[in-house]
């Protein structure tokens, strides 16, 4: 693949818009960090790196902005016909705290590195892409918006350098067909791009690589050099591996299987020392590396009322659990597919009352059943190994489906105690998270990206492609406390007008860093900043 040398760029990114942010607690926005900062290992820095911020995908990061007076800047710019202010579906700061991250268009997609405060491009390299057709966008949006593969799920490591999946079917920057799954490492240079390496990686059976994690070690790593312990890896055709380094004796995956069928992987996955924590279109499980082999340790079958019952979800992305797994302590959490959904304590060693490898959750509660509907299309968050958070998802699918969407709001903040049992702590009906996952500061802030229906807009009277110009939305970042029963302690304007896909982040997460928020958006990326 070719890289990028240093490019003139035709900004199409308005001016950087003053706001005055509503705080109802300065002592909170200020306070002393609860969690301390954790450490960086030999593979990755310390969080954020990466779409759920860090291995175990506890989707809590730095400060985030708190001051009375933020800017709001937008990242959206152009180079003749190639568009680079497509979406931004996670972010990994290094150790300059400027962010990483991809951008996806229809016909292109860059890995970038981005100015922490102006977010000029500092780096910039094409990559392949998604072979999306126009078809696809206007008549089953859905499917284009499952797609994850290219390098949705990346990270970054401890040396700067961004680290994605790349699958077998995307087309290269050539414009021809990209038939290999591997890993792409890509090192920040000098000159404006980035220096690449790819690391083979054979899936059986024709499947797609998804996502990626590092695998634990104590080992430090020297640049150029990859990492002898490899990284864990899945593919959407239910396998779990590890790829290891040219001369490192390569580890054989397994096939994830439920009733003798081959299972389905569609979303991220979270892993430490006791190994990979995935979660299929059936079961979770958990996978260790066993000698030169990965293996099957434990797996949970969890509720799934829609294939019981022979339907589908009404939203979402994934049939089935749409949750990345969360690790909290020395428990794995995810929300089902259950109706209300339940959040599901699972043990990362065997139960005792485990029998053979089926594990047997602590604790099973549901969520949201007051609402008109219950789901988590994204990760819980595990706020210093004991409040676990979950926001309501329900009735979202894409950015071309808005006008489907009303609101249907929910943030419930759960406690878990030591012997992974959950007790309820509060609960916010009048918060809308739609869908980008909240996320924790070390000060106990949980940050809300959340749009309220002002105005519900007509449906088209012709197909899904059809825009309606009528209804009228507002967006706004919220800061709840999460130590005072989700008390709404900052507020900051982000959009009040006609709805429109501009403002929609379409699963893209969010990452804070130290006075900062970036998120990811339908066009490009949003900033905001104390200032």
């Amino acid at each position: 693949m070719p890289g990028n040398s240093a490019m003139r760029w035709v900004t199409k990114t308005p001016a950087a818009t003053p706001k005055g942010a509503t705080v109802r607690d300065a002592a909170v926005m200020q306070r002393a960090d609860v969690t301390p900062t954790l450490p960086a290992t030999a593979m990755t820095t310390a969080p954020p790196h990466s779409m759920h911020d860090d291995l175990g995908a506890s989707d809590t990061g730095r400060s985030g902005p708190s001051a009375a007076q933020v800017e709001l800047r937008y990242f959206q710019r152009k180079e003749g016909a190639l568009q680079m202010g497509g979406m931004c579906p996670g972010f990994g700061l290094d150790a300059q705290g400027h962010p990483l991250t991809i951008s996806f268009t229809r016909k292109s997609a860059y890995a970038l590195r981005l100015h922490k405060d102006t977010l000029r491009p500092l780096n910039v390299h094409r990559i392949p892409h998604r072979d999306m057709k126009v078809g696809q966008a206007l008549f089953n949006p859905r499917k284009l918006f499952s797609q994850v593969a290219g390098g949705t799920y990346c990270f970054v490591d401890a040396h700067g350098r961004l680290v994605l999946p790349l699958s077998r079917s995307l087309v290269s920057p050539g414009g021809v067909s990209w038939n290999r799954n591997g890993v792409l490492v890509l090192a920040p240079n000098a000159s404006g791009g980035f220096d690449e390496q790819f690391l083979d990686v054979t899936v059986p059976d024709g499947g797609n690589l998804i996502a990626l994690q590092p695998v634990h070690t104590t080992k430090d790593v020297v640049p150029p050099a990859l990492p002898e312990s490899g990284y864990w890896w899945v593919s959407d055709s239910g396998f779990v591996g590890i790829a290891t380094p040219p001369g490192v004796a390569p580890v054989a995956p397994v096939r994830l299987t439920f009733g003798g069928k081959p299972s389905r992987i569609e979303n991220s996955f979270c892993s430490s020392a006791r190994g990979a924590f995935v979660v299929t279109d059936k079961a979770m499980t958990r996978c260790c590396r066993v000698g030169d082999a990965v293996v099957l340790d434990w797996e949970y079958e969890y509720e799934n009322w829609y294939t019981a019952h022979g339907g589908s979800k009404f939203s979402g992305v994934s049939g089935a659990c749409g949750t990345t797994p969360t690790l909290a302590g020395d428990y794995v959490v995810i929300g089902d597919a259950a109706k209300p959904m339940n959040v599901v304590v699972l043990p990362q060693e065997l139960s005792a009352g485990a029998v053979g490898k089926k594990n047997v959750p602590t604790a099973k509660v549901p969520v949201f059943a007051s609402q008109a509907g219950s789901e988590c299309e994204n990760s819980v968050v595990a706020f210093a190994g004991k409040h676990i958070l979950v926001g309501n998802t329900y009735g979202y699918a894409n950015p071309l489906e808005m006008f489907r969407y009303k609101d249907v709001p929910g943030l419930t903040c759960l406690s878990l105690a030591a012997d992974g049992k959950l007790t309820l702590e509060w609960e916010r009906n009048d918060v809308n998270v739609v869908t980008s996952p909240p996320k924790a500061s070390r000060r106990s802030v949980l940050y809300v990206y959340t749009r309220e229906v002002l105005v519900q807009p007509d449906p088209p009277h012709a197909h899904l492609s059809a825009n309606p110009r009528r209804g009228r939305e507002r967006w706004e970042l919220l800061g709840v406390d999460i130590l005072d029963k989700g008390r709404t302690v900052y507020r900051v304007p982000v959009f009040d007008g006609p709805v429109a896909k501009e403002h929609d982040n379409a699963w893209a997460t969010m990452c804070l860093g130290d006075g900062v928020l970036y998120l990811g958006m339908w066009h490009g990326a949003l900033r905001i900043g104390d200032s």
